[in-house]
């Protein structure tokens, strides 16, 4: 009876019948979606021509254009689905009190005083110059800070730093007047008087995707020509404008240098262990298409924006095109090297490799499409390009890459003994390795059953922090600029409340703002919360009362009711005074609302883990709705925003986990035919990312959003190996029908190849340990770390687990069609 050929040998025959077919067709598809990608880059380029010449003249607008996504979107809603209740609600807050996007500028004297008539012109200079950078719709600094006098019946509202320069005497009196101001030393200057901040509040249209990088740029050089003049001014950039600047920053460092380093490592490498320079050429070639095809697919053809965490499919698709394709060149050129025609060869390398490759490309994909649950759009964007990017390469690697080979000359050299070669494996090697797992085979199954247990009584021990600021690296200027601000004059962690009066006119109403005021002192007295100062239209009104009251420091406070005078209408003059003798492009529609029905209150604090903002939150939640729930007032913010990012994903990351399992294990049952041996086949591939969690929770290394991608991302490509140790042990028993000589001869046949992949894998992954944005780098550790511990489990603990639960008969039963 004639033996079935199998699936490999008939995608072999197909792929040497159509050779020319198939590296047509590859290319005509790539042609197709370079087509896409340079389409959308000449609508890219017509958006932005679009946006320039409306922005010189708005009358050139079209009605109802709707502009065009950037191709790196740096904004960060952009980590927030659009149902999200609190983006929805920060919004909300924002559309009543304008969209705004925050720069502070920290001026800092080397000298350690600022208070010099030197600095103060050149701090004055700063502060004019400021309105010149592009999309500021409002500067607050000391120079401009609108303070009110009295002089006689008028109401002077004039800016602090108006007369420069003062004599001393003047110098003097401004100092005293400044240390002893109720608010200034709280929020503008530090209270040594060496260092103040400017604020720019950056109105940037979400469809001009420029914009931040222009508002920096145009800010850098204004001061720089002003530090230039004064040497012993220092500067330091912050706030939301430079997060979602570093967002971009970092994202092009890291292509810049981690994806050429990645590159020329696996050049070094793959050359030197394959020992051919086409060996390395044809599978960088697939590696390349890989990563070009998802990426001009969903970016130029679906229109997809890149992200902070879908632009690393660049590097996630350097480590996982290479796995496939390094298999099937490093069987082809062994069969070669031993006498095989090319033909044969390839024959061969597909009959042996087609069912493992189909299987780990799947796994990986699963494991990548498995992020499409997640409540992150960041992470979802990577989830579909890295899961179609595997299911290209592995089309690429079994029918493009053969296909290559096919019409490549390669030198056939001299057929090796039967001694040494058989069956296309090495006869030699591996034998005491075997030996040892065959003689510790009990205690290599105890000592993974105690790292188990360990590891589960560790995992919940793990600490999660999604601190925004701790994105980035303790060195880099992004962060030591937030962090010298946060710890020296201002916290940078912004909560805000939005508090409605009963109407129309009402946030004037003495009895509503002595409820603010309750709020105000509550929030202080708590040291716990880290408030640093809290603001609001209600420091106005006190200034206001201190003010017409004869500079009377005991009369800053909400005016006190007195016969004949109606409270609230003082108030409402008062502010209406405050308004009309405002200099000219100042107002307070940033902290009331057009009808005054509502006021916003902002706490500023000291950045804090993310876990404690949140139970902060919600202790400042709970008091509101005990002491006052007819203001319908809750806590938002980006640092809230963030802090519960975490805890939302975390279910969607335990979704993920269990469908990846769950589908990982359905493949490897179907295609092993055994429930049994595709359940117990999962068990090198959980360990890994069992143990590394639980090691975390044991040394208390606190993790970030990275722990909500690594478990599925590494699964997908840990069980790569344990499948193609699988398919290789069952074919080779079906031969031998003997574990011991089947596991030696799988370890002849694919160990090589097992390590090559492995070792790519853990440093293409370790790369992403240089990056600056900590996520990156953290991911990176992490999946190197679990890529590492699943080859050694698969070297190690899957032969033991079939050494010890299997018997051979069980064997016998399903491998009649390992090779179909």
């Amino acid at each position: 009876m004639k033996k079935k050929e199998t699936t490999g040998l008939k995608i072999g025959r197909f792929v040497l019948k159509y050779r020319w077919h198939i590296i047509i067709a590859n290319a005509v598809l790539l042609l197709i979606v370079i087509g896409g990608m340079a389409a959308r880059g000449k609508r890219y380029g017509d958006h932005v021509k679009y946006m320039l010449e409306t922005r010189s003249d708005p009358t050139k607008r079209i009605e109802g254009y709707k502009g065009e996504k950037p191709f790196f979107d740096a904004d960060y809603r952009v980590w927030f689905d659009s149902s999200d209740p609190n983006l929805k609600a920060m919004d909300e807050h924002q559309a009543i009190y304008n969209r705004e996007d925050m720069a502070i500028v920290l001026v800092k004297a080397k000298s350690g005083n600022l208070w010099t008539n030197e600095n103060l012109t050149t701090l004055r200079a700063i502060t004019q110059d400021m309105w010149t950078v592009a999309y500021t719709n409002r500067v607050d600094g000391l120079a401009n800070f609108n303070f009110t006098l009295a002089k006689g019946d008028d109401l002077v509202v004039s800016e602090f730093l108006s007369d420069l320069p003062y004599d001393a005497k003047k110098l003097e009196a401004k100092k005293k007047l400044l240390l002893e101001d109720p608010l200034l030393t709280k929020f503008m200057i530090s209270p040594k008087l060496d260092m103040t901040q400017i604020t720019l509040k950056i109105v940037a249209p979400p469809e001009f995707p420029s914009a931040f990088l222009e508002a920096k740029a145009s800010m850098i050089e204004v001061l720089k020509k002003h530090t230039d003049a004064n040497p012993d001014l220092q500067v330091m950039l912050a706030g939301s404008v430079m997060l979602n600047n570093a967002f971009i920053e970092f994202a092009a460092e890291d292509q810049k240098t981690l994806v050429p380093l990645m590159f020329l490592f696996i050049i070094i490498t793959m050359t030197a262990l394959l020992r051919s320079f086409l060996g390395m050429l044809l599978p960088m070639v697939v590696l390349i298409t890989s990563i070009l095809f998802p990426m001009l697919l969903f970016m130029g053809i679906f229109n997809y924006p890149l992200n902070n965490a879908s632009v690393n499919t660049m590097q996630l698709m350097v480590a996982i095109a290479i796995a496939d394709s390094i298999h099937i060149m490093a069987v082809f050129l062994r069969n070669m090297r031993h006498g095989m025609t090319r033909d044969e060869a390839i024959l061969d390398t597909l009959d042996k490799n087609f069912l493992a490759c189909l299987l780990t490309s799947v796994t990986t994909a699963i494991g990548f499409y498995s992020l499409v649950t997640q409540s992150m759009p960041p992470f979802r964007d990577l989830g579909l390009f890295a899961g179609t990017g595997t299911v290209y390469a592995f089309f690429a690697s079994i029918l493009t890459l053969p296909a290559l080979l096919a019409v490549i000359p390669f030198k056939q050299q001299a057929k090796s003994s039967e001694a040494d070669f058989s069956d296309g494996v090495p006869t030699k090697g591996y034998e005491k390795f075997v030996d040892f797992i065959f003689e510790r085979k009990r205690a290599i199954m105890i000592v993974w059953l105690i790292t188990c247990v360990a590891s589960v009584a560790f995992l919940f021990s793990i600490k999660i922090d999604n601190n925004t600021m701790a994105y980035f690296d303790k060195k880099s200027e992004f962060r030591v600029a937030s962090e010298y601000i946060d710890q020296n004059i201002i916290g940078t962690m912004p909560f805000e409340f939005n508090f409605r009066s009963s109407g129309t006119g009402q946030v004037y109403d003495p009895a509503f703002l002595k409820k603010v005021e309750k709020f105000h002192n509550y929030l202080m007295s708590k040291p716990e919360f880290q408030f640093t100062h809290v603001s609001s239209v209600l420091d106005i009104i006190k200034r206001m009362n201190k003010t017409m009251n004869g500079e009377n420091p005991a009369e800053y406070r909400i005016p006190e009711p007195k016969p004949g005078v109606d409270t609230r209408k003082l108030i409402a003059q008062y502010m209406f005074l405050y308004k009309t003798n405002l200099p000219q492009g100042s107002d307070v529609t940033n902290i009331v609302d057009a009808d005054d029905s509502m006021i916003r209150i902002t706490a500023f604090g000291r950045a804090q883990p993310s876990q404690k903002q949140v139970d902060l939150a919600k202790e400042v939640n709970a008091w509101l709705e005990k002491e006052m729930p007819e203001m319908k007032a809750r806590t938002i913010g980006i640092p809230i925003m963030f802090g519960l990012l975490m805890t939302q994903a975390i279910p969607g990351m335990i979704l993920s986990m269990v469908l990846s399992l769950a589908l990982i294990t359905l493949s490897m049952t179907i295609a092993f035919r055994s429930v049994k041996l595709g359940l117990l086949s999962m068990i090198p591939n959980v360990w890994p990312v069992l143990f590394v969690y639980g090691a975390l929770g044991l040394i208390g290394y606190t993790v970030d959003l990275s722990i909500a991608v690594v478990a599925m991302v590494t699964l997908g490509i840990a069980v790569d190996d344990t499948i193609h140790f699988l398919a290789k042990f069952l074919r080779a028993f079906h031969h031998l029908h003997d574990t011991k000589q089947a596991i030696l001869h799988t370890f002849r046949e694919t160990g090589g190849a097992l390590i090559i992949t492995s070792v790519i894998l853990v440093l293409g992954f370790g790369i992403l340990m240089f990056s600056g944005f900590l996520i990156n780098a953290n991911m990176g550790m992490l999946s190197s770390i679990i890529i590492a511990l699943a080859l050694v489990a698969d070297f190690v603990i899957a032969p033991a687990v079939l050494i010890t639960l299997f018997k051979a008969s069980e064997f016998e039963q399903n491998t009649a069609s390992v090779g179909d």
